[in-house]
This record gives structure tokens, C-alpha cells and sequence, in this order.
């Protein structure tokens, strides 16, 4: 999946959760506790694993 979709796909559950919230669904603090972690997850998620360790490569100084 490319990161376009993977964020897009992110972005829509941030969405749902709020509305969730706003329609008494899922509970004022769960919502308020998504708005942390979503972001964070997303951010693990969508990030390529390769750039941990860029300042790492050979030849550089």
C-alpha cells in the first residue's frame, strides 16, 4: 500500500472516531485518547524503516 493510501486511510479513521464521539458512540475519553495515539501510530506506520539509520551510511562525515 502506498503512503498516500496509508494516510489517507488514517486520516478516515481519525474522522470516524470523531464523529463517533460526537454521536455518543464511543466515549468522550476514548476520543480524547485516540487524538494522541492515531497520530503517533500513523506516523510509525507510514514512515519508511530505512531512514533510522541515515546518518549512519558509509563515506559520510
Amino acid at each position: 500500500m502506498s503512503a498516500r493510501k496509508q494516510a489517507l486511510s488514517w486520516a478516515g479513521a481519525m474522522l470516524a472516531i470523531a464523529v463517533l464521539a460526537v454521536l455518543d458512540v464511543v466515549p468522550q475519553e476514548v476520543a480524547q485518547f485516540s487524538v494522541l495515539v492515531l497520530p503517533a501510530l500513523a506516523w510509525l506506520s507510514i514512515m519508511p524503516r530505512s531512514r533510522c539509520c541515515a546518518f549512519s551510511q558509509k563515506g559520510s562525515a
